[in-house]
């Protein structure tokens, strides 16, 4: 329902007699020595209500109002942990009066606000596709997730030119935990399943493609921060470097991410002499620091663990970091250069000391939980430690390129201290990386028939299969008729979205290798769930045409690999493929295997010839 009065917003219906909104929308009314609001409903008529009790801090207030409607109060559910959709109805003072519905996706469940309170960060691309327009109105929309309330709209996050207009179309919102803080009443209550989605497929969209003026524009430190903080934590660093470059920002948190994002995609050196000049500027602060030394332990690491001068620096860096702040993260990885560099008993001494020094009662977010699993794991105390991993996972379990850095930090601490370095790799688990390729369905009167058109159904089935058994998984390919389309059809089913390169315009690509039927009814089908990438801008002549699929091949293994180091995990390759040695040419099945062969890859293949 609508709330009037001075700052009028949106409210939800908790109970027969009890609203929640926000108490920035009805803080006013004290102001003003009112007690009393016009509240109205879409199909009834206006009530008065007063407020029972408000929260600054959150953002939250419970009204009264009289009499009471006849009408089913909203479910209320426990604190949203995911990433997935979301929808709510609210009344923009644009709309004149008129509810609107709104949907999106929660890109980060524990995120900050610019005033660092504990919110959801959201994504919705109405807001983002209707920049010009002021979203005053819609603060206390509820945030329905699974059909019940997780939270409210609070605020957004604002143009720099004006605030009251949205920036990249995300909003933040208050956890439900704040209303139920101030409620006098038992609400309804909801166990919810919400879907997961692997990433925040419509956001990274948006920032996929946002125009350079866009980027530019968006001076607010915390629209821009908050895109390229979601960009590295969900493993697209190239995309974060994108939209920093685009940006022109020089301020110090920009150019700290800027050194993580080079150094994720692999450019360590850059961000540690991006890092050394910061220092060298005067730019002595915790989080610089432990990013320089954390680019020198990755030289190390990347010298197969010989170059012992950047794990000597690394550790001198932590040290006098840790020395003159006793800050938590640099301390923890204080402790494991000690270890690597042989002092076991000084990496004991400042575990030991942060596990006095931490209180968990005051953790934010997963990094807090993993320093303190680590603390417990460099203190030698085991079953400890794969609490609180498993506890830093379950905060986060969206966030697979930082769980991915807690276990290759736990896989060395663990070496380091003689044990199994895959000890706790069963709670810190993160996707794997598949590649696919396969034959093309045959064309009508192909003979011999390699790969007939009453095979799909089997192909099909074989695809699932493989991928059922390799678990949670994240595909790279293309997209021509047949078994590539297949591939695609399943990753959906399995609510993964692929990376798909074509390797020159889609309308050409598809009337090359898709065509106009069946397989073309099912990709258009797939279409909007899919990340497809064009390699070229142009079309070859049809004589290089089997270069430019040799050239798309080896793009898709290239980003495929990336993808799995920075997760610290083996790629793998699955081929529908009948075996034979006859090549079809540059950027057929045969040499697609030969290629990866070359990287030592051993492909997984489904024998069309048994199927």
């Amino acid at each position: 329902m609508y709330i009037g009065g001075p700052s009028p917003g949106t409210g939800y219906l908790i109970a027969n007699n009890r609203i929640a909104t926000c108490w920035h929308v009805v803080k006013v009314w004290d102001d003003d020595d009112r007690n009393e609001v016009k509240i109205g409903f879409p199909d009834s008529d206006n009530r008065e209500a007063y407020v029972i009790k408000a929260d600054k801090e959150t953002d939250c207030a419970v009204l009264g109002f009289k009499p009471p409607v006849d009408k089913q109060p909203l479910p209320l559910a426990d604190r949203l942990k995911t990433i997935t959709p979301w929808e709510g109805f609210g009344y923009p003072a644009a709309a004149g009066g008129t509810g609107l519905p709104i949907r999106g996706e929660v890109t980060d469940p524990d995120s900050r606000d610019q005033s660092h309170r504990e919110v959801m960060a959201l994504f919705s691309k109405q807001v983002a596709a209707g920049q010009a327009t002021p979203l005053h109105g819609f603060s206390g929309t509820p945030v329905l997730v699974d059909g019940a309330v997780v939270g409210h709209i609070i605020r957004h996050v604002g143009d720099p030119d004006d605030n009251r207009r949205p920036a990249w179309g995300l909003i933040f919102a208050t956890h439900i935990s704040g209303v139920r803080d101030l409620l006098d009443i038992e609400p309804l209550e909801r166990s919810i399943n919400p879907p997961d989605l692997a990433e925040p497929i419509e956001f990274l969209d948006s920032v996929k493609t946002c125009s350079i003026d866009e980027a530019k524009e968006a001076t607010d430190e915390d629209s821009v921060l908050i895109v390229v903080e979601t960009l590295i934590g969900t493993n697209h660093p190239e995309r974060a470097l994108e939209i920093l470059k685009k940006s022109g920002r020089t301020d110090l948190r920009t150019l700290q991410l800027r050194a993580l994002a080079l150094a994720k995609s692999g450019n360590i050196p850059e961000a540690r002499d991006l890092l050394r000049q910061l220092v060298g500027q005067g730019e002595n602060d915790p989080e610089t620091l432990g990013i320089l030394g954390g680019r020198y332990k990755d030289l190390w690491k990347k010298s197969q663990e010989t170059d012992r001068g950047s794990l000597q620096a690394s550790y001198d860096i932590y040290k006098r970091s840790y020395e003159a702040t006793d800050n938590a993260y640099v301390g923890i990885n204080l402790a494991a250069t000690a270890l690597y560099l042989g002092n076991r008993a000084e990496a004991a001494v400042v575990s030991s000391k942060l596990l006095n020094a931490l209180n968990s009662s005051n953790f934010k977010d997963h990094w807090d939980r993993a320093t303190y699993a680590e603390a417990f794991l460099l203190s030698e105390k085991y079953e400890d430690a794969r609490r609180w991993y498993s506890k830093a996972v379950a905060h986060s379990p969206e966030k697979y390129q930082d769980i991915a850095v807690m276990r290759r930090q736990a896989r060395l601490n663990l070496k380091y201290l003689g044990r199994d370095r895959h000890e706790f790799d069963d709670v810190l688990q993160v996707p794997g990386v598949v590649a696919f390729a396969g034959h093309m369905v045959d064309t009508p009167g192909r003979d011999p028939a390699r790969f007939p058109e009453e095979k799909v159904p089997e192909v099909r089935a074989a695809i699932r299969s493989k991928l059922s058994e390799l678990g949670f998984t994240h595909g790279f390919g293309t997209a021509a008729a047949g078994s590539d389309i297949l591939f695609l059809q399943v990753f959906v089913e399995r609510s993964v979205r692929p990376v798909v390169i074509m390797p020159f315009p889609e309308p050409d690509f598809r009337l090359i290798s898709v065509g106009e039927g069946y397989w073309g009814r099912e990709l258009d089908k797939l279409h909007g769930k899919l990340d497809i990438r064009i390699l070229k801008g142009e079309t070859p002549s049809k004589e290089d045409l089997n270069k430019a699929f040799f050239e798309s091949n080896a793009e898709i293994q290239r980003l495929a690999t990336d993808y799995a180091e920075r997760l610290d995990e083996k790629v793998k390759l699955i081929v529908v493929w009948d075996g034979k040695n006859e090549a079809d040419g540059p950027g057929g099945t045969k040499d697609v295997v030969h290629q990866w062969r070359l990287a030592e890859v051993e492909p997984i293949i489904i024998d069309i010839t048994t199927l």
